[in-house]
């Protein structure tokens, strides 16, 4: 126990330490090479071109982080080899511009990564035969999702914090210390770049190689825990604690076939935007989709740890989604 206290430690300080040091080098970076998100004055409507390669900013800390502190094995390099595809995909998607089909492609090859480290669903609720492809496509629904909810000043930081946390919680709850090591060499970066340089206005955006990687990473942290140990239909808890991304993704879909418009298109149709326009600040459409996002999941802990009944979370999820498609709608 003392071991692992003292790894916390070490993460708290070296984590927090070389993302702050990191933001300024990487903002420079990226202005030189112009890798910088122009406003378009449709779904760009920042005030001034932003650097990108935040996503750098909080995974270096990251991986430097677990090299120092964490036990790695087979499993883990998997994971991490997963993660570095969706970064470098997402590195040169934000310099280039990969088309739709090239960006399935890459995900999908971070996904089979992630299937090779053992990662699947705990729960045998399916045939082996159609364990594997669930798990996939659950995956890559995260991965997008957070892609998709980086349309906002700091919004996918708050919901990745909000999402690993929750996590994190679990992890403690069950003593699985070491699993809880990872998720808080996750945290750390994460918090210092939203602090530093991604709160609105922002200075850094995530891009494209954060939000795919932050995206991957979160998708795969559900597949580690066994929920139904804790509690008959635990398996939706971790479904409720990423509820705002993936919603997102569902409802822009619904949105842009009801438009006519190809799903895989951008559009302004986001919950975010949809709030901008009601008169939301920046902020208030942070403290607004964190602040429900951070209740789902707490939702979802209290029935986990017993403390909840289920009827507790299909209220909560029902209230969510009349929420939502009232903003929309």
């Amino acid at each position: 126990m003392r071991f692992a206290l003292a790894r916390y430690l070490l993460t708290l300080i070296v984590a927090p330490l070389l993302t702050y040091k990191l933001i300024p080098i990487i903002q420079r970076v990226a202005l030189q090479w112009g890798i910088v998100d122009t406003p378009d004055g449709r779904l760009k409507r920042h005030a001034k071109p932003t650097p990108y390669l935040g996503g750098l900013v909080i995974y270096l800390p990251f991986i430097t982080t677990l090299a120092l502190v964490y036990p790695f094995g087979n499993n883990m390099l998997w994971l991490i080899l997963g993660v570095n595809i969706l970064l470098f995909a997402g590195l040169i998607d934000d310099v280039v511009a990969f088309s739709p089909l090239q960006k399935i492609a890459g995900q999908s090859l971070a996904v089979i990564c992630f299937l090779k480290s053992g990662l699947s669903l705990k729960d045998e609720f399916f045939s082996v035969v159609f364990t594997i492809p669930i798990t996939g496509l659950w995956m890559l629904l995260v991965i997008n999702a957070f892609n998709l909810v980086d349309v906002a000043d700091g919004l996918a930081s708050v919901l990745a914090i909000i999402s690993a946390v929750s996590f994190f919680v679990f992890a403690l709850w069950q003593g699985n210390y070491e699993l809880g090591l990872l998720l808080f060499s996750f945290i750390c970066p994460l918090v210092v770049f939203f602090l530093c340089a991604n709160k609105p206005p922002a200075k850094m955006y995530l891009g494209d190689a954060g939000a795919l990687w932050i995206g991957g990473f979160l998708s795969a942290m559900p597949l580690l825990f066994s929920w139904r140990n804790e509690a008959p239909y635990g398996f939706v808890a971790p479904i409720l604690i990423l509820a705002f991304p993936v919603g997102e993704v569902g409802l822009l879909i619904l949105q842009r076939m009801w438009l006519g418009i190809p799903f895989w298109h951008g559009s302004p149709h986001h919950l975010a935007i949809h709030l901008q326009r009601r008169g939301f600040s920046a902020w208030g459409v942070i403290m607004l989709a964190g602040g429900t996002s951070l209740l789902l999941s707490m939702g979802a802990l209290g029935y986990t740890v017993g403390l909840l009944p289920f009827i507790v979370l299909q209220v909560l999820f029902l209230c969510f989604s009349l929420f939502w498609l009232a903003i929309i709608f």
